[in-house]
């Protein structure tokens, strides 16, 4: 069985295995509720690569074999493969409105430019109308180049070898949360936050998947 998550938008509601394309629209209602939320110091965690599958099947052993489940509040794990060229700094991590707050500043340490590159936001705890943990895209470059196939245009500026950018969830996301939360589908605090990895194009026709395996795939030569 495939992760699934939900990306939410204003209008949207994404329904995917990691970077699918089920679309299924909603109408957001109402404002957000006014409470005075509490800051919170946030701890990054680096843990590597891992699913949502993972994380049910480690809780379920643990709860079986009468061990306490260790997830704590307040962390945000790093499950970006380790074979990814990126360098990761998680900033705001003091803040009472982390969602709108979290930057992360990406350092290409390839020896060649990135034209697009997206990093995803999951809460485990917080979930959809559907069941499914929510999930923010933090992307840069043109959405096209999602695709490693998709040509690159004059336009598409890219972060070359040593260069940082700095990548944040796009308003349209933020406002579907909260009106996700106006409607009581999901609560306003915020516990647990993954941060994963979506989809890297180096503007060649090549780059890395959800998955951290390259694109396009390397075959091994008959020996």
């Amino acid at each position: 069985m495939k992760t699934r998550y939900i990306f939410v938008s204003l209008l949207v509601v994404l329904l995917v295995p990691p970077l699918g394309s089920l679309y299924a629209p909603i109408s957001v209602v109402g404002q957000s509720r006014e409470t005075v939320p509490q800051k919170r110091s946030w701890e990054v965690v680096r843990v590597g690569a891992r699913s949502m599958k993972n994380r049910a099947v480690a809780k379920a052993r643990a709860e079986a074999e009468g061990r306490e489940w260790y997830d704590p509040d307040w962390t945000i794990q790093d499950q970006l493969p380790t074979n990814l060229p990126l360098a990761i700094e998680v900033m705001n991590l003091n803040t009472a409105s982390l969602l709108r707050d979290i930057v992360v500043k990406v350092t290409n340490k390839a020896d060649k430019p990135i034209y697009f590159l997206q990093l995803q936001i999951v809460l485990p705890d917080n979930l959809s109308q559907y069941g499914d943990p929510l999930a923010f895209p933090l992307p840069y470059g043109r959405p096209e180049l999602i695709r490693v196939e998709s040509p690159i245009e004059p336009s598409d500026k890219p972060v070359h070898s040593g260069e940082s950018v700095l990548v944040r969830i796009p308003e349209p996301y933020l406002k579907g949360f909260e009106g996700l939360v106006a409607r009581g589908i999901t609560p306003a605090e915020i516990r647990k936050v993954y941060l994963m990895f979506g989809r890297l194009n180096f503007g060649n026709q090549s780059g890395f998947s959800s998955d951290g395996s390259p694109e396009p795939p390397i075959r091994r030569r008959d020996l």
